[in-house]
């Protein structure tokens, strides 16, 4: 088996058909979905019964409720390609997708190929980069929260370079696509970005994630043992990982003792060398003054 597409799936009963149908319409020859029913309430376990009893390349599989990353890992673990693709379950592949991918990963022998991709909104989204990028590079990009590339999703993966990147505590329910990505980059694996789209990512669809401050906090704590494992030159790079975590915080989210606790010591990082001015003055101001720029700084960008 060449390529396994891996689809964690919960709530999404409006999508599965459609996300399963492009999969299903590839031009490629060598392929399996492994979809992964994440004891989801709804009737996506249903839907794919129906679609794998109509096709055997569809293969289903029931958990209990453990969360995405889990449904994602335990997609791979019982996959059997030698290259694996994720895929959202409210998202589709475009036509050719994955023959681009695997031309490419083959051709250029790299350890991931990353597409760019196209949104329900009419949106097309390309990378600033092209052809052979350095993993640090891209690294670096997730670090300071630009996320300028498709982070988990319209990416082929060589099946060995995952290994021990899925393990994210299931606390962490926003962002632990970022984790993995970045876990994949620590390795350093030579990747290839493509300029042309091969993913439909779908915006609005998300779920209402719960219990944000214990996910941000683990999602933190876990994001810096990984970085220690490494080298401390990610010490900046973590401090503007979290400075831009807490301005989507004060923009989004109702005051939150736990977190204001969590985001405390980020005062200190005000004189830090390395983070943005911008990053640094919403450090020092007050909580409803910080909000205030943040929101005039990103009503700005967009309108440019």
């Amino acid at each position: 088996m060449k390529i396994s597409i891996i689809i964690p799936i919960y709530n999404k009963e409006s999508f599965i058909q459609k996300c399963i149908g492009s999969c299903l319409n590839q031009d490629f020859d060598d392929f399996e979905v492994i979809a992964v029913d994440d004891g989801s309430p709804d009737k996506c376990g249903e839907i794919c019964e129906e679609m794998a009893a109509e096709d055997s390349r569809v293969k289903v599989l029931h958990i209990t409720n453990s969360g995405h990353t889990a449904a994602r890992k335990y997609g791979v673990e019982h996959s059997s390609g030698e290259y694996i693709t994720f895929v959202d379950a409210d998202d589709e592949l475009l036509p050719g997708a994955l023959t681009k991918m695997y031309d490419t990963i083959t051709r250029e022998n790299v350890d991931e190929v990353i597409g760019s991709y196209i949104t329900n909104t009419g949106q097309t989204r390309i990378a600033p980069w092209q052809g052979k990028v350095n993993s640090e590079v891209l690294l670096e990009d997730l670090l300071k929260g630009r996320n300028s590339f498709c982070v988990l999703w319209g990416i082929l993966f060589r099946r060995d370079i995952l290994q021990g990147c899925l393990n994210i505590p299931r606390e962490v329910s926003g962002g632990e696509d970022i984790l993995m990505q970045i876990n994949v980059l620590l390795k350093q694996p030579r990747v290839f970005v493509l300029s042309e789209p091969v993913y439909l990512y779908s915006l609005g669809t998300s779920l209402v994630r719960p219990n944000y401050a214990r996910s941000i906090i683990t999602l933190h704590e876990t994001l810096q043992a990984s970085l220690e494992k490494k080298a401390p030159r990610y010490d900046t790079l973590f401090r503007i990982f979290k400075a831009k975590h807490y301005e989507d915080y004060i923009n989004y989210y109702e005051q939150n003792d736990s977190l204001d606790e969590h985001y405390a010591p980020l005062r200190t990082l005000s004189g830090s060398k390395g983070v943005p001015t911008k990053d640094r003055i919403i450090l020092m101001l007050p909580r409803c003054l910080g909000k205030t720029v943040v929101k005039s700084y990103r009503k700005y960008i967009h309108r440019i």
